[in-house]
């Protein structure tokens, strides 16, 4: 099953990465988190699966999330990581 990750700066710049497993877009995602700033990262928090289908991790700065790509249209996960304004 396909999976996309989005990362990126709250707020700011954005990306996303399509990737042909579920598996394969956790690890891109548990190393993504570690590079932002996530001490302990496992690539088992990034698993998803049909009755989870989206999982995150955000920090004051930045973002990275996993989807699966099913054909539920969910939207991209972008638009929730917007930094919330003081």
């Amino acid at each position: 099953m396909r999976a996309i990750v989005e990362f990126g700066v709250r707020g700011g710049n954005h990306s996303s990465f399509v990737c042909s497993s579920a598996q394969q877009a956790a690890k891109l995602a548990c190393k993504m988190s570690y590079v932002f700033g996530r001490e302990h990262a496992i690539w088992s928090d990034f698993q998803v699966k049909r009755n989870m289908p989206r999982r995150s991790w955000q920090s004051s700065t930045h973002f990275v999330s996993v989807s699966i790509l099913d054909g539920v249209p969910r939207g991209s996960d972008t638009a929730s990581w917007r930094k919330e304004s003081a």
